[in-house]
């Protein structure tokens, strides 16, 4: 807005236009990891090869600001070995360059502010990252490895916001996901961990760490359908988070104050996994943020119910796929009656072939190893 008011209370009323108009806005980010093709690779160039690109099949752990509401929140923190470290001077680690890192992450202490931290799951590609940003190394103390710059957890300081611990570190921000999400993923963190320590290498972070994030008070835990309101307890906004759990209160009394209700629901495919639904309070309008789902039921796992939300959202944060995207169009029939390059998945012939591979070896008197996770998809394989 360029107009130049001629009067005090003409500027008022253009200042909270212009405050509105920044709330009113949606802006998703990147920080990091965030799957894109290589520069040889575009997504509508045709490839010689059978399967889906490798930046497609293979999408590496990331990290998304999110803002909307006139609040800030991140959308995963995933972290894996694969990622480039960047060292504390701004470059990237010449051994995770070395050894093919997919792309660079930022430093502990370049990470965005946000006003809340929304984990979908519990693979390393969600929450990977949290004991390297949030752990209980506090700037500048020398703990942790190589006495990296992180933030001091709520936990250690007192406060939600704006950090007490007299070292100058700032507070979390809240951490939501659900129950069995914060459960898995703090064995999964302990598994990285020794995993790395055993193979000689710095997992980047320390026990302590990942205690402080998911000890007492490092997350909250929603069930599905269960809303959480922003500004945080603590924040700006008043405490009707924490205060509706002892009595009944209103819905104008668990609003007071509030611009963001954050919802989890059933996203599939990893036991506790979800997506999330952000509505703006202010006019109900709502965006849907799913980096994953999977929308067939399992055998211990139902289907996603993005079907019930995101059609009706008036946005839609997502990965590339789906049936006009590049993986989805190998499953497409060609023009001129061509057969499609990939038939469609089928969950059944996979099991079959999994079944058939273990079998046939065994029958040999070999043995098979499956290289999991300490979490999530295994409790799909052990079904099996």
């Amino acid at each position: 807005i360029s107009r130049t008011p001629h009067n005090t209370g003409q500027s008022a009323r253009w200042g909270n236009v212009l405050t509105n108009h920044r709330r009113a806005m949606l802006r998703v980010t990147p920080v990091y990891g965030s799957p894109s093709p290589s520069a040889g690779d575009p997504p509508s160039s045709s490839s010689s090869s059978d399967g889906p690109p490798d930046w497609l099949s293979s999408p590496s752990p990331s990290c998304t600001l999110v803002e909307y509401a006139g609040m800030r929140v991140l959308l995963n923190v995933g972290w894996d070995e694969g990622l480039v470290a960047p060292t504390k001077d701004g470059g990237e680690d010449e051994k995770s360059a070395a050894g093919g890192g997919r792309s660079p992450a930022v430093a502990p202490n370049e990470l965005p502010d946000a006003d809340a931290v929304l984990v979908c799951d519990s693979t390393l590609g969600s929450l990977g990252g949290l004991p390297r940003y949030f752990g209980a190394s506090s700037p500048g103390d020398g703990a942790g490895a190589g006495g990296r710059a992180g933030r001091t957890p709520r936990g250690l300081c007192g406060s939600r916001r704006g950090g007490g611990s007299g070292k100058g570190g700032r507070g979390n921000p809240p951490f939501l996901a659900t129950y069995p999400t914060v459960k898995m993923g703090q064995m999964t963190m302990y598994d990285q961990h020794a995993g790395l320590s055993l193979d000689g290498c710095d997992p980047g972070y320390t026990l302590e760490d990942v205690d402080a994030c998911f000890g007492p008070g490092g997350f909250e835990t929603l069930k599905y359908s269960q809303t959480f309101y922003l500004p945080a307890d603590g924040d700006e906004g008043g405490d009707s988070n924490q205060s509706s759990k002892g009595k009944k209160l209103g819905a104008s009394s668990r609003t007071s104050g509030k611009l963001l209700a954050v919802t989890p629901h059933r996203s599939g495919r990893v036991s506790g996994g979800c997506y999330w639904v952000l509505r703006r309070l202010v006019d109900d309008t709502e965006i849907v943020l799913a980096p994953t789902y999977g929308v067939g039921r399992e055998r211990h796992l139902a289907g996603s119910t993005l079907h019930r939300f995101g059609t009706s959202a008036d946005a839609l944060v997502t990965c590339p796929g789906g049936p006009r995207g590049a993986l989805g169009g190998l499953y497409r029939p060609g023009d001129g009656g061509r057969p499609a390059r990939l038939p469609p998945p089928s969950s059944s012939r996979s099991e079959a072939e999994l079944v058939e591979s273990v079998m046939t070896t065994l029958r040999r008197d070999g043995n098979v190893l499956l290289p999991v996770d300490a979490s999530g998809r295994v409790l799909e394989l052990l079904l099996i």
